[in-house]
């Protein structure tokens, strides 16, 4: 597992351990480091990123050491890049997106947040709120209460139930090349769809485009399919810009570049 699914895991554990081990009895856990967050790109790689993926969708059919970019595949890069860059979304965010997720003309993008851990995100805001120093809010967010007084505890949980929940729908408006990029995916997708001999709704923004274990082409990606799309194409256009001046390749995780993306939600949604 990666290392921060395994600090998860181990914390989960320790706290299951807490409550159902007798007194006087311990339990050994196995020390596990807090990694690093991979390194984010900066302006100038991300700009790079965007113009990439348009010059790639007008070339031909790409195909070079197993990996082949079809003409779909080509269409649907620039708009997943695009829709990234301007909203920053998850694999699993993005996965969840509808065509109700477009506003009129595709000039917003609708993101429904996903926070993995809401509090621990918010912990400076918490621990200014409770009054403690963001160590000890991080320990009572983290579940070890043992390294903090009771007192502190009842402020910090105090402070979490003040705290007005994240939206969950944010909107955010999309530049006018991603509208473009949309557009053009929002064909390639409607013929996908069309040709589904599957009945029920097919409102899913993100469709294969190729037969899969999840079914035949114009079914809806899942976070995995989304992923293993952007590094397919990344892994292409690094490729393609080898060995041109001040190109540097590109991370090939999703995550990297969405950490790297300072985007800002509209204050009111779009009328639709």
């Amino acid at each position: 597992m990666p290392e921060w699914t395994l600090r998860i895991v181990r914390d989960c554990l320790k706290i299951l351990a807490r409550e159902v081990l007798p007194a006087g009895k311990t339990v050994r856990l196995p020390s596990v480091a807090n990694p690093e967050p991979k390194a984010t790109v900066d302006g100038r790689s991300l700009d790079a990123l965007y113009r990439g993926m348009v010059d790639l969708a007008g070339q031909g059919p790409l195909q070079r050491d197993g990996t082949a970019l079809s003409y779909e595949d080509r269409t649907r890069l620039p708009a997943i890049v695009a829709v990234m860059l301007d909203a920053a979304p998850r694999s699993g965010e993005l996965a969840a997106q509808s065509l109700s997720d477009l506003a009129a003309g595709e000039t917003a993008v609708a993101v429904r947040r996903q926070q993995q851990k809401p509090p621990p995100n918010r912990v400076e805001e918490i621990a200014a709120l409770a009054e403690v120093g963001t160590e000890a809010a991080r320990s009572v967010l983290g579940g070890w209460v043992e390294r903090v007084s009771e007192e502190t505890r009842q402020r910090v949980l105090a402070a979490v139930a003040e705290l007005e929940p994240f939206p969950e729908v944010e909107w955010y408006p999309l530049r006018e090349g991603s509208q473009v990029a949309v557009r053009r995916w929002l064909k390639v997708r409607q013929q996908l769809v069309e040709s589904l001999p599957l009945e029920g709704a097919k409102t899913a923004l993100w469709v294969s485009i190729v037969p899969s274990k999840a079914g035949p082409p114009g079914v809806p990606l899942r976070p995995q399919g989304l992923r293993q799309a952007y590094a397919r194409g990344i892994t292409a256009l690094n490729w393609v810009m080898a060995g041109q001046y001040g190109w540097e390749p590109l991370p090939t995780t999703m995550e990297q570049i969405r950490r790297s993306v300072e985007a800002g939600p509209l204050e009111e949604p779009p009328v639709q």
